[in-house]
């Protein structure tokens, strides 16, 4: 098989593959079980508004794909650019010239397209996307009972007719019409980011199916792909950590709270000891280290039935603490 042959037969298997992953995005909830009491019951795929509407089954996405492909526009090369692909192997940037290419003929797609005509075919689209990343955001446990938010959900939708509608995305500048990128963020979210991409892709795939640097390109598309797919499957665990983190961040504060409350009365009487002289001898202490030891077995012994755990480290570094807030309220004195 010749070089090129190879390189075209790969590509057509991954992007064959990049569209079943594509597809996939409709069953990401799919066998997902809560825990507890529900743990063995399957989940929702989606959890839905109470009002009739219309949402995307692999099928109909198929279907979609095909034809919002065959509406994007194709590929248009200089004559620099196509000699630059025809000897890809002798330029470093190749990758980055086709990947640049690519996303600006992805956005120009979403200009060209996202209109009114083409806004009933799309919603059951967008309102998907809506729900899986709606889903996405609840823990298992909570699905069977959630009570869905349909105020937010309204709200999407007029957004939605919003930026369907004429015009939404040109701005004016003087005489002049130019689009407002920053309309197309909705665009560019999970599934329906990766819709428009891969339907840009679809129509240009036979132009650079022999080029190793679209290959590249497909092989990161395909990483995204399934980035965001488990990125949507298992977000709800990265809330449950930053609420576990939560939690043990409030506890460890009280615990600390109350540990400080309980030792402090024994910490002050022991620097009180270190300011004196040492009982055993009358003589100033060699060092903070053996002013702890000495009140640590006069203490047990003062308090044979204490559940009070003394630490010499942990006493010496509590002289220190307290030499330091002498110190400091000291030149705070002489300062005013």
């Amino acid at each position: 098989m010749a070089k090129n042959e190879y390189i075209i037969e790969y590509n057509e298997n991954l992007f064959n593959q990049i569209r079943s992953d594509m597809l996939g995005f409709i069953d990401v909830h799919t066998d997902i079980y809560a825990l507890g009491e529900h743990e063995k019951a399957k989940l929702p795929k989606i959890i839905k508004p109470k009002q009739s509407i219309s949402l995307l089954d692999k099928k109909v996405m198929d279907e979609l794909i095909n034809i919002y492909s065959n509406k994007c526009q194709d590929i248009q090369f200089d004559s620099m650019e196509i000699y630059e692909l025809n000897n890809e192997n002798e330029f470093t940037t190749t990758f980055i010239h086709l990947n640049h290419i690519v996303d600006k003929l992805t956005y120009s797609n979403i200009i060209k397209l996202k209109n009114i005509e083409n806004s009933i075919s799309l919603k059951p689209l967008y309102l998907t996307n809506y729900l899986i990343n709606y889903t996405s955001k609840i823990g298992p446990s909570d699905r069977l009972n959630h009570v869905f938010n349909e105020d937010k959900f309204t709200g999407y939708q007029k957004r939605f007719e919003k930026e369907f509608s004429k015009d939404f995305k040109i701005i004016i500048n003087e005489s002049e019409k130019l689009f407002d990128f920053t309309k197309i963020f909705l665009d560019l979210n999970s599934i329906i980011g990766v819709f428009w991409k891969f339907c840009t892709i679809n129509k240009i795939f036979e132009s650079l199916a022999n080029s190793l640097s679209f290959t590249r390109i497909l092989q990161d598309f395909s990483s995204e792909i399934n980035k965001k797919k488990n990125d949507l499957r298992y977000s709800f665990r990265e809330k449950d950590k930053r609420q576990i983190r939560s939690f043990a961040s409030t506890g460890g504060l009280a615990r600390a709270e109350k540990y400080r409350e309980k030792m402090n009365p024994i910490f002050n009487e022991l620097f009180l000891l270190f300011e004196k002289r040492n009982p055993s001898n009358n003589k100033k202490w060699k060092s903070k280290g053996e002013c702890a030891k000495y009140f640590i077995k006069e203490y047990y012994l003062n308090n044979p039935k204490t559940d009070i755990d003394l630490d010499p480290k942990k006493l010496v570094t509590e002289i220190t603490n307290r030499i330091n807030d002498h110190s400091a309220r000291r030149k705070t004195a002489l300062l005013a």
